[in-house]
Formats: C-alpha cells, structure tokens, sequence
C-alpha cells in the first residue's frame, strides 16, 4: 500500500471520528453566567462546565438574598391580607404585595399559632397588625404609622430601622418547583425571566440542590452559598447554527487536507523523501483542527475564539505548503540538475580515458592532462545554456588532434563553459 493511500484512509477516518464526536458527545449549550458567592459549589460548577462566573462582594450579596414564602391570603379591593403562614423560618420578612396586590393587613393568630418566627420585618406600606401577635417576637420596622403605635406598646420589643438597613420585600413572585425533605431541592423554574434568583430559603428551609433545565433566554442565574449541589441542563437542540457552522469547517478542512495530500504525493515510493514533509505536517494538521472544532462546538464560553483559531490554521496549512510545494520542487529541480551535471563530468571524462595517449607527444599529453583536471572540478552545476557548449566539448574530446593549439582551444571552451555556469547561477 502506498503512501497516498495510507494518507487517504488516514485522513477519511479522522473526519469520520470527528462528525461522530460532534453528534454523540453529551451536548449542553451555556451562553448564560453564574453570579455566585467567592469559593461556594456554584463557583467551581461553573469552573468544571466554563461558564462565566461573576463573583459577588459582600456589599452586592444583600440585592440577591431572596428567602422565598408561601402565604395564604384574601384579596379585597384596595389589598391583601395575609391569613396563614406554614413556613419555618426564623426570621420572616412580610412582602410588600403579592401577586400584585399590595399587602396591607395580617390576619389575628397568624403570628401566634407559628412558634418558628424569631423575628419579624415589617414593610413601610403595611397598614394593621395585631399586637398580640407580635408579643413573642423581635419586630422591625421603618418609621410609619404603624411602626410609631407598636413602638409605643411596651410588651412589645420594636426596632425602627434606617434607611442604610436593607431587607428584600419584593419576592413576591413564586416560580419554583422542589422537592421538601430537611432541605430543599430546586426541580424546575416556571417563570419567564431571563435573570434567574434562586432563594437562600423556602419557608425557612434552606435551598442545598438545584437541578433546573434551561433554555437560551437565560442571560444569569444567582446560586446562593446555601446550594452544595448543581446541575443546569440546556433543553435545546444541538443541532443550532454554531453545529452547522462547525461541521462546514470540519468538510472545509477535510477537503483542504485532500487537496494538500494529492498534489504532494507521488506514484513512486523513490520521491518519498520529496513527500514526507507534507504527510507529517497534513496529518496534523487535520487532527489539530478537527479538535479545534469539536472543542468550539462544546465549550460555547470560548466558541469563537476556538473556532477562529481552527479557521487561522487552515489558512496558515495552506500558505505553508504552497512554500513547502515551490520549495520541494526547487530542491528536485537542483538535485536533478546535479545529477545532469554529474553526467556531464563522468562522460567527458570517460571520453578522454578513451584517447591512446601513444599518439600524442609529451607536450600535448601534458596540456590533455590541465583539460582533464579541469574538467573534473568544474562547476557541477548545469543548465540548459551550457547543454550546447557541453556536447561541442566532447565531440571536439572524441575528435581531438596531436595538436597543442587544439587543446588549447577545448580548454578555453571548458573555461567559457564553466564561467557561464557561474553567471547563471
């Protein structure tokens, strides 16, 4: 088997491996960031997965921390009120509104009948709350109406908050699906934003796994330090204008690699000195590349960076082997040039063995000797303008005369014919 056709399996096999990799590999399409605490679980996923990651300071913490609950409650005209909270959490913060109505009221009991609830935050736009309720609790509140009359009832403990003090009163919204066991399990997102908050707690309990599928919508999704466990899960097809992008160039460079292989191999094996650059710097060359595109395919992070690297390649094989080709053909022009030229030396030489040097006198065999030494070190280098010369040179040899003006004359020619070699060069 030839070198051409070990290159072509070669060349046939590494592309089908590499549509194969492209089609079968597990896919997940991340074109979203992870906004995350330093050194939490959802810092290093996004480190393994390379998805970019945004670190969030202490100060920014406080804007993200949401505590989920669930509330049962009536709506009226004007509000809400809340009836019902079967939630553990320690701290409770009442919302503003829910479901777009602002909640002005808490139902009697709501409070009593909950022994979990430590401590209660009370928004500036609550209007009632019974005292009794909030006998057993630390409460916090804004300066208002409100919070002036419970401040005044001296079996309650109130603190009036400034304005530096911030509590998130505005997750409302509850779009979450889990499962309840001593944590929470996060299983599916219902809502339609494109910027995901996951909760620290859902009625108190705290949020330890998430495993969500999402789509390209996503632009961010905060993990609180509170989740130990993550997996998103991209529900789109593969098969999107970035696969089809990357299995072009995969063809382009396939064909490319074929291309460089058939012009640089030869039918006979005596010109693989002439071939073996080419096979060795194609070979990987289609490896390299092929790699290039798969990675670009899987890590969307650093997509285009990968794939324009695939593609600056390509263009680098192709001047490469145009010069390795041009030079490659040089070099075989010289080396037959050398091999003509060696010829040329070897057969005048054996020209002159030819003469019997009994039929010249001394003087003239002495002048056939300076021709003979000349012509064995005489530029090896030949071309078609001393073809002509050469030949004149040998029939003038294979003629020649006991005459010492006659060699004279061929050695001036074998000067001329070695001067124009020079000139030539």
């Amino acid at each position: 088997m030839n070198s051409k056709k070990i290159m072509n399996i070669l060349g046939v096999g590494i592309f089908a491996i590499t549509v194969i990799l492209l089609i079968v590999l597990p896919y997940q399409k991340q074109t979203f960031k992870i906004i995350t605490t330093k050194d939490s679980a959802a810092e290093q996923y996004a480190q393994k997965n390379h998805i970019d990651v945004e670190i969030l300071a202490d100060t920014q913490k406080k804007l993200y921390t949401e505590n989920q609950e669930n509330y049962s409650y009536n709506v009226y005209q004007t509000g809400m009120e809340i009836t019902e909270y079967k939630g553990v959490s320690e701290e409770l913060v009442i919302p503003v509104s829910l479901d777009g109505k602002l909640v002005l009221s808490i139902k009697e009991g709501v409070l009593q009948n909950n022994s979990h609830v430590k401590k209660v935050v009370l928004p500036i736009t609550l209007l009632w709350v019974s005292p009794e309720d909030l006998k057993n609790v630390e409460v916090f509140c804004y300066e208002s109406v409100l919070c002036t009359k419970l401040q005044e009832d001296e079996n309650l403990k109130v603190t009036e908050l400034s304005d530096s003090d911030y509590y998130h009163f505005f997750a409302t919204t509850f779009d979450f699906e889990y499962n309840l066991g001593n944590t929470i399990e996060i299983v599916k997102y219902n809502g339609d934003s494109h910027q995901i908050i996951i909760p620290e707690t859902i009625d108190g309990y705290e949020v330890e796994k998430v495993k969500l599928k999402i789509d390209d919508s996503l632009e961010s999704i905060y993990i609180p330090s509170t989740v130990k466990s993550l997996k998103l899960t991209n529900e789109n097809s593969r098969y999107d204008f970035l696969f089809f992008l990357v299995l072009t160039w995969i063809m382009v460079t396939f064909i490319i690699y074929m291309i460089i292989t058939f012009l640089s191999s030869k039918k006979t094996e005596k010109e693989y000195f002439y071939q073996a650059p080419f096979l060795l710097i194609s070979l990987c060359y289609l490896a390299g590349d092929m790699i290039f595109y798969v990675l670009a395919f899987y890590n969307h992070y650093h997509s285009k960076t990968i794939l324009l690297t695939g593609i600056i390649t390509s263009i680098l094989y192709v001047i490469f082997s145009a010069i390795l080709l041009m030079s490659r053909n040089r070099l075989k022009s010289y080396d037959e040039k050398v091999a003509q030229a060696d010829h040329y030396i070897k057969d005048t030489l054996a020209c002159m063995e030819e003469l019997n040097q009994e039929h010249y006198d001394e003087e003239v065999l002495k002048m056939m000797q300076d021709v003979k030494e000349l012509i064995r070190y005489s530029d090896p280098i030949t071309n078609d303008k001393t073809k002509t010369i050469e030949k004149e040179i040998q029939d003038k040899i294979l003629n020649s005369e006991n005459d010492i003006a006659y060699w004279r004359e061929i050695k001036k020619m074998v000067q001329k014919r070695n001067r124009i070699c020079k000139e030539n060069k």
